[in-house]
């Protein structure tokens, strides 16, 4: 998976920069979000949706705004699910 081959490689290299601005137009707080932060996240968000029985095959529709957590939910969904489409309890983005 590429964005998993990224944030081994990269985990301490910035991901995504939420400007003062956008911050301010979303009322979320000003960041920026490295690699391994946003795969600990990712990592995150994929074990909730699975433990809730979620999986390939299911759709899954998504309203969280343009903000980040958009964007990591949209990762997991497309990451994270499938790298464990048997459910295991391994970290999506482990070797």
């Amino acid at each position: 998976m590429a964005f998993c081959d990224a944030a081994l490689a990269w985990r301490s290299r910035p991901f995504l920069h939420v400007t003062e601005e956008a911050a301010r137009n979303h009322g979320i707080a000003p960041t920026t979000l490295t690699y391994g932060r946003a795969a600990a996240n990712v990592e995150a968000i994929a074990r909730h949706y699975r433990s809730a029985g979620y999986g390939i095959g299911h759709r899954i529709g998504l309203m969280p705004g343009n903000r980040p957590a958009a964007f990591l939910h949209w990762v997991a969904l497309n990451a994270g699910l499938y790298r464990h489409a048997g459910n295991e309890a391994a970290i999506a983005c482990d070797p």
